[in-house]
């Protein structure tokens, strides 16, 4: 958050931003080291890409790093995946299973989830997501199919379910170990879990992973996330409509394990480095609609721009604070020249000592800078101090000036949480004061020596814990202010005359009947413009920022600001900042890494104009906790990634003003096609584009007689295809290519190139399927289903058969095989569907292709029946009840056999089959409890157990 303001910025002109650096992947004690350096019809499938994705007007110009550092790691892994399953395990009732229908005796469950537009069918192999009414319609099924190591793995068979709460349990059968699938529904979607409570098999090597096989099937077009720990799936016009991914494991001693998931044809992999883990262990990925999921190995080192930045009105000029490097806290100061930013000084406090947390608050303005130590013993455990440095431009040195501390300073009080300076004036925010009701202190320069002038206080609720400060104005945050009645938060700003301070105005959430929201956590003051982040608010902290104006002594709010792809968990309004009419918001917790939203204000309107990410990270690093404005350039805080450590960074973005665009793409390879399986291809993308944009781009990949695939997400010109494992055949490429930043879709397009790929493995296309006879037939009548299909390399097919039957239910009626022909005899009447999947023989696939169509049995059958009872549930014991079947019959006349289960689970016949529609129940003497009624129909004279089944409840009181 920028700490100070005393110039303003005209507004015009378009704002975008070029990426000019990232600081600090690894903090430093000395020396510094600088380096630069025909579209298809739709957008097609899967993303396999490991670059890097970019979003927003952000082109990689430079990249900082400092050397010779020692990390200590302070916040543990898993932190994000723990809150994620404590709001899953505490989800309310809405979210619990419910009983579906009852289908020859199974039952299936639903699970409703409203904040992600989901339904849930849990069946008794597999489980369906499907949208909900209203919302374009999908449906995306999985189960699982197979796990082992690379090399070994094997199929599972399911042993039991159990529905409890809003939890489903699977077991399996087929490894060495107990193996359960677990699914929870709760408000961040519908999570998923394996437990594994040993190896699954012997491991065939050291480093063999663990391999999980998910098959699934869906309408929706499957694309692998860049980061690999995700899949996004798409609508046929490329809407986003479901996801998988916050892949998190964990070990028997809470150790994260390394995994990444991928997409093979219809299946998901789990992939675990299980080598060194102690078991039991927990996979854990979760479906979810909105976009955006965490990574979950978040751990912090030196915190280097993650809790403070500031950059000085010039914009050339630049501090961060690094509030663990060293044990004491540090802060670096860097000058820009152009696009190029150096290390200019590092500075420490004189008397610093362990766990001070030196560089908690930073900000600068000239030649002076102020640095908050919140946790100095200075009058006290944490009473906390603030250093003044100034510039001696004689030397080129920044030199410790003054250490500021409260006049009434006492333990615990965290003087220096926060800091702001502009000119002669230093404001410092100590807002654990009074027990945490907290307090700002004024500070005035005379000469070289500083001052206390006033102490400013509110109606508590950590008053101080923000700061902003603008020449005679301070704007201050209270984030846990309670005087709503709920600690929504509160934002104060103070006026001087002369050299008093006086409140002005307390300014509080426009919806104080939600608690906890954290209004004032952060802000920012730009003349009669004051911007306060909300990070808490919103379905389960999705987060927002308000803009206030004022006119004359009065502040009112203008309009609240939401990111566009709002979604929970992301604190949006962790940090904010404004010039003029520009805001920038973090969102610390969006997506893997986190994001920054850009505001621009036209009349009294605020309209979304980009949003920026880091470019060189693809794991959650918190990017957005600390923003600050200058100029025009925005900095931008995480706690960065380096390796196992992350030890923070600083990303900065300057504005830029082109307005061209790419009009033309064209693609080339090396080497050029044909080329063997196992050769490493380099595809090479170039563009025409004017006015000095910088294009990006986007590749896509056609296996033949298959959909596009998308195997690399917006970035640069080139782009190596490693063939190891590909199917022979021709592929079809093409790039897409826009302007850098651009939300566009793409610009222009290449044409489409071929490639053929000789002496892979074999893949089996366009299988199709024959009936002999045709429909329609007759029950009993004797049927050959065959599939036929044509494999590249001259591979050999083998087929496997499904059939859905009238009722719905779809069954397997010949397992995969090179036998092309199933015999089928069906008995019941009814509209079927026949299955055909192909794949090459030795392929571990669901299916390579696939084909289906409908078939016609005619007679007299009943493929539907209905059940109601008459009075209704509940009723008082020797009530007469009736039930009554309806049932729906292709021909002929229906029977119905009615059963009773008593309470303690007992089945026996009430009425035996017969013509008559109705049966009596006599209730007298009976228990009380819960009964189920069921209803089988079939056509007269069918020697069927039965056709159609219906169940109910009926309670006894």
């Amino acid at each position: 958050m920028r700490k100070q303001r005393n110039t303003k910025k005209s507004g015009k002109g378009a704002w975008s931003f070029r990426f000019v650096g990232v600081a600090f992947l690894l903090a430093a004690t000395f020396g510094f080291v600088a380096c630069s350096q025909t579209s298809p019809t739709s957008e097609p499938v899967v993303s396999t890409s490991p670059e890097v994705v970019r979003t927003g007007e952000v082109v990689p110009v430079q990249k900082l790093n400092l050397q010779n550092t020692s990390a200590k790691k302070v916040i543990p892994r898993g932190l994000r995946m723990a809150m994620i399953s404590t709001l899953q395990k505490d989800a309310p009732k809405t979210f619990q299973l419910k009983k579906g229908v009852l289908t020859k005796g199974v039952q299936t469950f639903l699970a409703s989830n409203l904040p992600q537009r989901l339904t849930t069918m849990f069946h008794p192999s597999q489980t369906q997501l499907l949208s909900q009414p209203g919302e374009e319609n999908w449906q995306f099924s999985i189960k699982l199919d197979s796990v082992g190591y690379e090399g070994k793995v094997k199929p599972v068979s399911l042993a039991q379910r159990k529905a409890a709460g809003n939890r489903m349990t699977y077991t399996y059968k087929g490894t060495k170990g107990a193996l359960s699938e677990w699914y929870i529904n709760g408000p961040l979607g519908v999570e998923q879990g394996f437990t594994l409570s040993s190896e699954p098999q012997s491991r065939p090597s050291k480093q063999a992973l663990l391999v999980l096989k998910l098959a699934f099937s869906t309408n929706l077009r499957a694309e692998m996330l860049p980061s690999k720990q995700g899949i996004v799936f798409r609508t046929a016009d490329g809407k986003k409509s479901l996801y998988y991914r916050e892949l998190f494991v964990k070990d028997a001693k809470g150790k994260t394990l390394p995994a990444r998931m991928k997409l093979d044809g219809k299946q998901i992999i789990l992939l675990v480095d299980d080598s060194k883990a102690t078991y039991p262990i927990e996979i854990d990925p979760v479906f979810n609609t909105q976009t955006k999921v965490l990574s979950n190995d978040a751990t912090e080192d030196d915190n280097f721009g993650y809790y403070s930045l500031a950059i000085d009105d010039s914009g050339d000029r630049a501090v961060v604070g690094a509030v663990y490097e060293g044990g004491t806290g540090t802060a670096y100061i860097f000058t820009r020249s152009d696009t190029t930013w150096t290390q200019e000084q590092k500075i420490f406090a004189s008397d610093r000592a362990l766990t001070d947390r030196f560089g908690r608050a930073v900000a600068i303005s000239g030649e002076y800078i102020v640095v908050g130590a919140p946790d100095k013993d200075s009058t006290g455990s944490n009473s906390g101090s603030a250093y003044i440095y100034n510039y001696n431009s004689t030397s080129s040195v920044w030199v410790q000036q003054q250490i500021l501390t409260a006049s009434d300073a006492a333990a615990g009080d965290q003087f220096g949480f926060s800091a702001a300076i502009v000119g002669d004036t230093v404001v410092v925010g100590a807002p654990n004061d009074d027990s945490g009701s907290g307090a700002v202190y004024a500070f005035v320069r005379s000469g070289t020596t500083w001052t206390e002038q006033q102490k400013l206080t509110g109606d508590g609720g950590n008053f101080g814990e923000a700061l902003a400060l603008n020449t005679d104005n301070v704007a201050i945050g209270a984030p846990s202010d309670d005087g709503t009645g709920n600690p929504g938060g509160a934002a104060y700003v103070f006026t001087r005359s002369g050299t008093t301070w006086t409140q002005e105005q307390k300014i509080q959430p426009s919806n104080p009947s939600s608690a906890a929201l954290a209004f004032g956590r952060s802000l920012d003051l730009d003349g009669d413009d004051l911007v306060v982040g909300i990070p808490q608010s919103g379905s389960s902290f999705t987060g927002s920022a308000a803009v206030y104006t004022r006119s004359g002594t009065t502040w009112s709010l203008q309009q609240t600001l939401n990111a566009s792809d709002a979604d929970q968990l992301d604190f949006f309004g962790t940090s904010v900042a404004i010039d003029g009419g520009f805001v920038v918001a973090g969102a610390p917790g969006e997506g893997l890494t986190g994001s920054v939203y850009t505001f621009t204000r036209s009349g009294s309107t605020w309209s979304q104009t980009q949003k920026l990410t880091p470019s060189d990270v693809s794991t959650f690093v918190g990017f957005g906790r600390a923003v600050s404005l200058g100029a025009s350039i925005t900095l931008v805080g995480s706690n960065g990634y380096n390796g196992a450590d992350q030890t923070g960074a600083m990303y900065v973005f300057q504005e830029t003003t082109n307005s061209g665009t790419c009009t033309a793409a064209s693609l080339s390879s090396t080497p050029v096609s044909p080329q063997v399986a196992g050769t490493s291809i380099l595809f090479s993308a170039s563009a025409t584009c004017s006015g000095g944009v910088i294009p990006e781009f986007k590749f896509y990949r056609q296996q033949e007689g298959q959909g596009w695939v998308m195997v690399r997400d917006w970035g640069s010109a080139s782009y190596i295809w490693d063939t190891t494992g590909a199917f022979s055949g021709n592929y079809n490429w093409q790039v897409w290519v826009r302007k850098t930043g651009s939300t566009a879709t793409l610009d222009a397009a290449s044409s489409i190139m071929k490639y053929e790929i000789t002496n892979g493995a074999s893949y089996c296309n366009n299988v199709s399927m024959s009936t002999n006879p045709t429909s329609p037939q007759s029950e009993f009548t004797s049927i050959d289903i065959t599939g036929n299909v044509t494999c590249t390399n001259s591979g050999t097919p083998e087929y496997i058969f499904y059939i859905r039957n009238p009722q719905g239910t779809t069954s397997l009626v010949q397992d995969y095989s090179t036998s092309d022909t199933h015999n089928w005899t069906p008995s019941i009447a009814g509209d079927y569907i026949l299955y055909v999947w192909a794949r090459a023989q030795g392929s571990t696939e669901a299916y390579q292709s696939t084909t289906f169509a409908s078939y016609t049995i005619t007679g007299n059958a009943c493929n539907f029946v209905g059940l109601s009872a008459g009075p209704a549930s509940p009723q008082t014991a020797g009530t007469s009840v009736t039930f009554t079947g309806n049932a729906t019959c292709t021909g002929g006349t229906a029977e119905y056999q009615f059963w009773l289960r008593t309470p303690a689970g007992a089945w026996s016949t009430l009425c035996n089959y017969s013509t008559s529609t109705t049966c009596n129940w006599d209730t007298t003497g009976l228990a009380a409890g819960s009964y189920v009624i069921q209803v089988w129909s079939r056509a007269q004279g069918s020697t069927n157990p039965y056709e159609s089944i219906a169940s109910d409840s009926f309670v006894i009181q």
